[in-house]
């Protein structure tokens, strides 16, 4: 499992379709981002 920690992500659809990560203190900070950054992801 990948950790993703303490990180800020500035793209649409940054994580997405991710599986099997931890995501620990991070920002999903940017305009784009929307509701997609962690879309169609599972095991979180």
């Amino acid at each position: 499992m990948f950790t993703y920690r303490n990180e800020t992500f500035d793209e649409e659809r940054a994580l997405y379709g991710s599986d099997g990560v931890k995501v620990i203190s991070c920002r999903f900070d940017d305009p784009a981002d929307g509701e997609s950054a962690l879309k169609e992801s599972r095991n979180i």
